[in-house]
């Protein structure tokens, strides 16, 4: 219901949505509308610790227990199936034996706060680049290596962002 209020019908100049750990079900009408226009974060990556329940804690406190020795952070994009789209783009930190599930979280939400800004101004320049509605491929990928900083993103293109969307 929430989606349908707010997108449907859709605006015509609607680039992409940006979903940042976005938690429920998107209508198939709008992944048909927007496939590879939609991307969302995933705080591990991915393909380990995704899907139904790897959400927040449970996955840094499932990555501490299977001793891993190093997380990060995924961007992909959305598909029907749980954390099952095309990876866009991942980073990477290391793990030390002492640090706890709060110290993995800590080390991935800097990632994302490095990186995410990024990616998404890249991935959405690209698709304000293509031609709609045609089914839109991944963008080209990129190098993230370049630090950001913690600074707000600002998108001159129609999007709309996940988390305005889970707050209305």
């Amino acid at each position: 219901r929430l989606f349908g209020e707010l997108l449907y019908p859709y605006p015509r100049e609607l680039v992409s949505i940006v979903l940042a750990g976005f938690l429920l079900f998107i209508p198939d009408y709008l992944l048909e509308a927007f496939d590879h226009c939609m991307i969302n974060l995933h705080p591990a990556l991915l393909p380990k610790y995704g899907g139904k329940g790897m959400w927040g804690h449970h996955v840094h406190e499932a990555v501490k227990a299977a001793g891993e020795v190093e997380t990060g952070m995924t961007v992909h994009w959305v598909s029907r199936e749980i954390d099952g789209g095309e990876i866009i783009a991942q980073f990477k930190t290391a793990i030390l034996p002492t640090d706890t599930a709060d110290d993995i979280a800590a080390k991935e939400h800097l990632l994302e706060m490095e990186h995410f800004p990024k990616v998404i101004e890249d991935v959405v320049r690209g698709l304000a680049e293509e031609p709609r509605p045609s089914s839109l491929r991944m963008a080209p990928q990129r190098s993230y290596e370049r630090s950001l900083g913690c600074h707000a993103f600002s998108c001159p293109y129609p999007t709309i962002i996940g988390a305005i969307l889970s707050c209305v």
